[in-house]
């Protein structure tokens, strides 16, 4: 069952006005403890519930990581190197390719290469280039 500080803290209130009322100082520093020993416990259950909602966004921040480290481990499965660069390869899929051996290899990203018509065929987006087969494996332009 939860406890609801600001009933205890009223009910402690009226308490220490009626002992003040009544006389009875002895009383009247008892409830100004209890009075504080409920503060402290409250402010300690703040800091906690700090804590717990700092670690709660580290573990969605791992949990995001975990999965983001997973995927680039999957992706990692479907591909292929052969002729100077990687191809996607997956079930049901037609095979995907070439894609730019540079790009995947440094920055984890998937990049298409074109034939620019001259015998090499280049990244889109770093522009690497690799030799058709008459040619002699990657040249970088």
């Amino acid at each position: 069952m939860p406890v609801d500080i600001a009933v205890i803290s009223s009910a402690l209130r009226a308490l220490g006005a009626l002992a003040k009322r009544a006389g009875n100082i002895d009383l009247y520093n008892q409830i100004i403890n209890m009075q504080q020993t409920v503060l402290e416990l409250v402010s300690e259950r703040l800091a906690d519930g700090e804590k717990i909602n700092g670690l709660t966004q580290e573990v969605v921040a791992l949990q995001e990581k975990i999965a983001g480290l997973e995927g680039q481990l999957s992706l990692r499965d479907e591909m292929s190197f052969k002729d100077g660069a990687y191809w996607r390869v997956r079930r049901d899929r037609p095979e995907e390719g070439p894609l730019c051996a540079r790009c995947f290899d440094q920055h984890a990203r998937i990049a298409r290469m074109r034939d620019v018509g001259n015998g090499f065929t280049c990244c889109v987006v770093c522009d690497y280039c690799i030799g058709h087969a008459q040619y002699r494996g990657p040249v970088p332009i």
